[in-house]
């Protein structure tokens, strides 16, 4: 068996608050995405999107800091696919329907590198934390509109 070549890691960053929201869609809204040779991916007989939102802290380009001082926000949505190898299994995988950074050349480069869907959007976020409750609010705005999402996650007591 061939041994995996040490290659650099071109880009590198620590995620933190991270977020799935997922949401049961119709899965004939994903079919015209769905890459050619995969196919949408189930959990329990129902499609997902996923709304992920994380913070993108400490950016770094082979182990040199990318931007300094810029740690961003990032928020994609995506849905899952799969495809069938010739040994019988299955490889899973995710599709990005967009992806939102706030800076046009973060998202440029992103283009460009990865060949994915990022476009540039002001967002910001703000995270409340108490004993019971963790709420995160994230803010888009695109022209003259504001839009958000709200989330609200519990802490449950445990039950012995």
């Amino acid at each position: 068996m061939k041994q995996p070549r040490n290659r650099p890691v071109f880009l590198s960053a620590e995620w933190s608050d991270l977020l799935f929201a997922n949401y049961v869609v119709d899965p004939t809204l994903l079919a015209p995405l769905v890459p050619k040779g995969t196919e949408l991916d189930f959990h329990d007989g129902k499609c997902y999107i996923s709304l992920v939102a994380f913070q993108f802290l400490d950016p770094k380009v082979f182990g040199i800091p990318a931007f300094p001082n810029r740690n961003f926000n990032e928020i994609n949505l995506r849905f899952y696919v799969k495809r069938p190898l010739s040994d019988g299994k299955e490889q899973t995988g995710v599709v990005f329907i967009k992806e939102i950074v706030p800076s046009r050349l973060i998202a440029g480069a992103a283009r460009t590198l990865y060949g994915e869907n990022y476009i540039a959007m002001n967002m910001d976020h703000e995270i409340k934390n108490d004993r019971a409750s963790q709420e995160i609010k994230l803010t888009y705005r695109c022209g003259r509109g504001e839009f958000y999402n709200r989330f609200l996650r519990l802490y449950l007591p445990r039950v012995r």
